[in-house]
């Protein structure tokens, strides 16, 4: 049942490494339980009644929204920015080279944290594009970590993505501003990995929550 998730903090801390191994492999059980059908069918709920009751925001008192979405078809090409978009367990973002190697690929689509990604930004001195980081959805106020693998993220009403790790930062970030790599390995603030738990098409505005 519901009652049996682990609880969701409201911030990323300082933790022992067996503390977060024992949390997130407690989350990837219930994840695994939960998914095995689809959540409003498993509770006998609509889904929007099903979101009401059991998801939780980012940070309590606080609405996190997806403000971007991008996708590139091809290595090298420039990101297209979309207002809505399908998400599949199979492709991910319809039209996106990540996604493709279906759901047991563990990076089907990225995330960035905006406030993580300023952060970035103000510790090179720089002012960038949140879609020079070459992410597919972007949120506001979201704060992501190590404690967050494992844990399911919801955007709207139908798609729910597994947070698999650390989106790694590359060269071609410092070919955007000097320094801009190391600046996003520090903290997580080059963003996170996911997988597509459950598929669903997403647009500009819709909340953001944590199921676990």
């Amino acid at each position: 049942s519901y009652s049996q998730i682990p609880p969701a903090t409201t911030s990323p801390q300082r933790e022992s490494s067996s503390s977060v191994s024992s949390t997130t492999a407690a989350r990837s059980h219930f994840a695994s339980q939960i998914l095995r059908k689809p959540l409003a069918e498993q509770l006998d709920r609509p889904p929007h009644i099903l979101y009401k009751s059991v998801c939780h925001h980012l940070w309590e008192g606080i609405s996190v929204e997806l403000i971007g979405i991008a996708t590139k078809a091809r290595k090298g090409e420039r990101m297209r920015e979309h207002e809505k978009i399908a998400v599949s367990n199979t492709v991910g973002l319809v039209g996106d080279r990540l996604g493709r190697g279906g759901p047991d690929r563990k990076r089907q689509v990225t995330v960035l944290s905006v406030p993580q990604w300023n952060q970035a930004c103000r510790d090179i001195g720089g002012s960038l594009s949140i879609f020079s980081r070459r992410a597919n959805l972007y949120v506001s106020d979201a704060c992501f970590g190590p404690r967050d693998v494992g844990r399911l993220l919801c955007f709207g009403p139908a798609l729910v993505l597994e947070i698999t790790g650390e989106t790694e930062p590359c060269e071609r970030m410092d070919q955007v501003h000097p320094g801009l790599k190391e600046a996003l390995a520090i903290g997580w603030c080059g963003g996170i990995t996911c997988r597509v738990a459950h598929e669903g098409a997403v647009a500009l505005g819709h909340k953001v929550f944590f199921i676990l």
